[in-house]
């Protein structure tokens, strides 16, 4: 900065020495006062601040118009430049209309350049973004895994439905019987029943058996009896074998005491089947058998 006074010249100004220096003082207290019609022209770098030449023009110091940081902001600034931020990293803040709330979003960021820029293009919308919250493996080796709605299902033997995943699919059982149920009552029964490859049944077959009336009449047809049958081995009347059958006439209710045949036959009708001897004894001459014997006509 230059001021430019007149001074009294030396051993001479007899009578104007005073009005010149009460003007040249005048000249460097509306300097100093920042009188606009006496303030000089600084050049950049002409003037100091704390012994630091000031290089920064006009223009650059305006920027500062407007500002309401206080001195520890400006310090803080002269602190970042003190660590190496240049001029064009501070230029990078012109047009910044972020405000601090936003700017304080920023504090403890951790990240890398490249980690941010890694942002740089994305365009889903934060609800989007939280889909993957919870993810804790590759979404795409996951998709990878999951069967295409092309692949289709087909029904096997003995069903029905199927398709391509495109779509809900039912699987049914199919019908390949018409057979329609049997209810059997009495004596009939069921007797045979078909089925097909899949195990279905296609036929039941019946029949109606016979069952003998148990009779509580005396030797009545289903009665059982121990009958006496007398044989003789010499005459070819041999023993009657097991299951074999025999009239009546041939048989008959006989009471043995010891070798003596006590009481006579009493009459025997139709015809008995030997379930099986319990006696065989001698009697006089004659052999007899005491034999289980049951009525079937």
């Amino acid at each position: 900065m230059t001021i430019s006074i007149t001074k009294p010249t030396v051993g001479g100004s007899e009578n104007t020495w005073g009005t010149t220096i009460n003007t040249a003082l005048d000249d460097v207290v509306d300097v100093l006062n920042g009188d606009t019609a006496s303030t000089p022209d600084l050049t950049a770098g002409s003037w100091k601040v704390g012994g630091t030449a000031v290089t920064a023009d006009a223009a650059e110091i305006n920027k500062l118009d407007g500002f309401t940081g206080d001195a520890a902001d400006l310090n803080y600034a002269k602190d970042l430049r003190a660590t190496g931020v240049t001029t064009t990293e501070f230029n990078k803040l012109d047009g910044l209309t972020a405000s601090t709330s936003e700017l304080n979003k920023m504090d403890g960021v951790t990240a890398t350049t490249a980690e941010i820029n890694k942002l740089d293009g994305v365009t889903a919308t934060t609800a989007e973004l939280n889909h993957t919250d919870g993810v804790t493996s590759n979404i795409q080796t996951q998709l990878n895994a999951k069967a295409s709605t092309s692949t289709s299902i087909s029904a096997g033997g003995g069903l029905t439905g199927g398709g391509s995943l495109a779509s809900n699919r039912t699987i049914s059982h199919s019908d390949t019987s018409s057979q329609s149920s049997v209810n059997n009552s009495g004596t009939t029964v069921i007797q045979d029943i078909s089925l097909d490859t899949y195990g279905h049944v296609t036929s039941i077959g019946s029949t109606t058996i016979s069952i003998p009336t148990q009779s509580t009449s005396f030797g009545a047809v289903g009665t059982y009896a121990y009958l006496l049958r007398k044989y003789n081995s010499g005459s070819g009347n041999s023993n009657l074998a097991v299951g074999s059958t025999i009239s009546g006439s041939g048989v008959g209710y006989y009471t043995i005491h010891g070798s003596t045949q006590t009481t006579a036959a009493s009459t025997v009708s139709g015809t008995w089947r030997n379930m099986g001897m319990v006696v065989s004894r001698a009697v006089t001459s004659t052999n007899y058998s005491i034999n289980l014997f049951v009525r079937i006509s």
